[in-house]
């Protein structure tokens, strides 16, 4: 169960110092630095590739990447940012892209994480490690008060990095680029948000805690099972509540010690179970549910194994949710709908 604490909090203990010439910023698997006019060919790799740059509809010509470089090198020399190249910490190999930048939405300037990655790098992680690195380097060390990302409506993979870097989506706009109109997203998250981001924590469940569980569950299920099936029971519900929480642990989702939300989760057949994932009224709809399926999504991912869950057929709201976070359906019976993130084949 320690695991979850790992995962939760995205901390592993480094080994070591590591230092690398023009470093800003390190994380437990990745070192972020300054480019040079040497990362000209690991540069070329990612911008030439035509299924890395598909939300740019072309792979770059060469000039193209020339140009990009210097427009990263003029940035450090002005900001003293932009974006840097991320290596491996443990064999220094550059396999993408990620920083902060300048740009336009709007009519204004905003900073914006961006992130770029080798095909052969994706699907481990890295590009969510990087941009959080950058996300609070911005208010750390630059003192943003907010911090966006501007992506591709298609361009799912980066919008879910975002959920993850605990942005939402605020607007949408239509940017031309190569004689194309192409709709875009705004993502941010502000400083203040940031701030309670960073008082979250869990915590294993108490027998205490179980008149705040059933509040939850009731408030937020109790029409969808009258709907369902016609009738709500407290009672009832209480025992099967007593039942769930006998088989698996429960985790209370903490803001400064005051239980804002819990799930459970278990291993069911080699794939891990999401029994129940709850969250306050209030605490809904600003993507804090979204992140915690794609931490509990990483986690799976990790251990080669798919993610499950069953959902209401009439919960509507959340199989879309589901759905955008990369769930398919994979059975049904006549109330409930069976769903699964799949582990990802090397």
């Amino acid at each position: 169960m320690e695991t979850w604490r790992i995962i939760w909090y995205d901390k592993v203990q480094m080994k070591g110092i590591c230092t690398v010439e023009n470093m800003i910023l390190q994380t437990p698997r990745l070192v972020l630095r300054k480019m040079t006019k040497a990362d000209w060919g690991d540069l070329c790799e990612i911008l030439q590739d035509e299924q890395v740059m598909y939300a740019y509809e072309h792979a770059f010509c060469e000039q193209e990447c020339t140009d990009w470089l210097n427009r990263q090198l003029e940035r450090y020399a002005r900001e003293g940012y932009g974006l840097f190249a991320v290596c491996l910490r443990d064999a220094g190999q550059m396999v993408g892209q990620c920083g902060l930048s300048l740009q336009p939405w709007q009519g204004r300037e905003v900073l914006e994480v961006g992130y770029l990655f080798k095909k052969k790098a994706w699907k481990n992680g890295y590009a969510a490690e990087a941009a959080r690195a950058c996300r609070d380097y911005a208010f750390d060390t630059l003192g943003a008060e907010a911090v966006y990302s501007i992506i591709r409506e298609n361009n799912l993979p980066s919008r879910r990095v975002a959920l993850r870097n605990g942005m939402v989506a605020t607007a949408h706009a239509i940017k031309q680029y190569y004689h194309m109109d192409m709709p875009h997203v705004l993502y941010c998250i502000t400083r203040e948000e940031w701030n309670k981001e960073k008082k979250i924590n869990i915590r294993l469940r108490r027998e205490e805690d179980f008149a705040f569980l059933f509040c939850v569950l009731k408030q937020n299920m109790q029409d969808l099972y009258r709907e369902a099936f016609e009738k709500w029971e407290d009672i009832r519900e209480e025992a099967f509540l007593r039942s769930e929480l006998a088989k698996a642990p429960y985790w209370l989702i903490m803001r400064d010690n005051e239980p804002i939300g819990f799930f459970s989760v278990s291993s069911q057949k080699g794939n891990l179970m999401l029994n129940e994932l709850q969250l306050k009224k209030g605490e809904q709809c600003r993507g804090l549910g979204s992140r915690i399926l794609l931490k509990l999504s990483e986690y799976a991912a990790q251990k080669r194994s798919g993610l499950c869950l069953e959902v209401l057929k009439n919960n509507t709201r959340a199989i879309r949710l589901y759905q955008w976070l990369g769930f398919c359906i994979t059975g049904q019976n006549k109330t409930h709908l069976q769903m699964e993130k799949k582990a990802r084949k090397e």
